[in-house]
């Protein structure tokens, strides 16, 4: 069964809104949409930056095993998905957070 409003209630809601002064404007929507997309773009430079730099930390400071390394490679793994170390041995470690 489809429900749709009848005449009167379309009208009685257009006139709410104009009466407000709240209609939204594709300008409005753009500009709203465009924020959106900045914010997640600036979170997702944020997470790569701090966790390349705590993956470099804890490289240096925690190597797995306990030896020390010759050679170490920083990367991104995305099977796994995450920050991958790579080590001279051949051994790896990813993670999505260090």
């Amino acid at each position: 069964m489809c429900l749709r409003p009848t005449q009167s209630a379309v009208s009685a809601t257009r006139s709410r809104t104009a009466a407000s002064g709240r209609s939204v404007t594709p300008v409005k929507r753009f500009a709203v949409l465009g924020f959106v997309v900045v914010l997640i773009a600036l979170a997702l430079a944020a997470y790569v930056r701090v966790g390349w730099w705590r993956m470099e930390t804890a490289c240096s400071v925690d190597p797995p095993g306990g030896r020390e390394w010759n050679s170490v490679a920083f990367g991104w793994s995305w099977e796994p998905p995450g920050f991958q170390r790579t080590y001279d041995d051949g051994s790896q470690r990813t993670s999505l957070w260090f």
